[in-house]
């Protein structure tokens, strides 16, 4: 067994996004009865719908995307341009060698070390002229609220220090986040993920979608759909029982990307 995937997010992956990027804001549907064919199909009998600690989550809602600046140095010496990025708790370095490459003037320096910093897959890295400087490496997320903070990296040229123009934030948000991926597949994050049960009935199926999701039949929401049992399905839980009232916590969850 393994998810289904809508239209519109196999569309979205197609494109560029990424899994964790295209649900950094989300909730998560449990449905009573059969699961659709699809994840295009309509939504069926919602019996809980899953938030950040249970909160109350506005259309459109979402984090806040860090953003840094680090601007190349005047100075072309022959060497290396290094910056180091901690994302996700993980600390990469992404080197360029403007010497080998014939690069002598700002711009050309910065562009040669965006496209390093955009091998590094939680950000994006672009040039930028701001108030008539140039050289201007502008760093950010590509997930809301992750934090991130960028330095030099110790190459032969050294990089000031970097400027934070907007610091990743999810203090007003109620969404739910993914973790970082491992082995094929990306689990929930730290954060409790719960909600009230608003009907009674038998939980059959869940859908991980956006605040925006429609519920409709439709080839543009973005899905992941699977089965709900209490073993061998894509969600496992203790008991498919809901209880208008109750309270659900989901202590685990993970999407697989099938190999084949």
């Amino acid at each position: 067994m393994s998810e289904k995937y809508s239209t519109g997010l196999r569309n979205q992956l197609l494109n560029g996004r990424g899994l964790r990027e295209v649900f950094a804001d989300s909730v998560l549907k449990i449905y009573a009865g059969t699961p659709p064919a699809e994840a295009d199909d309509a939504e069926g009998i919602l019996l809980v719908k899953l938030t950040k600690s249970g909160g109350v989550v506005s259309t459109k809602e979402h984090g806040v995307l860090a953003i840094n600046t680090i601007t190349v140095p005047g100075v072309h010496a022959a060497g290396t341009y290094n910056i180091t990025v901690t994302v996700d708790g993980t600390t990469y370095t992404a080197s360029y060698d403007a010497t080998t490459y014939g690069h002598a003037n700002n711009d050309e320096i910065a562009q040669g070390v965006c496209w390093e910093l955009n091998k590094i897959s939680q950000v994006r890295a672009s040039c930028a002229t701001v108030g008539g400087a140039t050289g201007v490496i502008v760093v950010s997320c590509r997930i809301p609220g992750i934090t991130l903070t960028i330095a030099d990296g110790g190459g032969t040229i050294t990089f000031g220090a970097a400027a934070v123009i907007q610091a990743g934030s999810r203090a007003a948000t109620d969404t739910l986040q993914l973790g970082l991926p491992a082995a094929g597949a990306v689990a929930k994050n730290a954060d409790t993920w719960s909600g009230t049960i608003t009907a009674d009935g038998t939980a059959g199926y869940f859908r991980l979608v956006t605040s925006e999701d429609l519920g409709t039949d439709n080839a543009t929401d973005v899905r992941v759909q699977g089965a709900v049992s209490t073993a061998g399905a894509e969600m496992n839980l203790s008991s498919l029982a809901m209880v208008s009232g109750a309270t659900l916590t989901l202590s685990t969850f993970s999407v697989t990307f099938p190999a084949a």
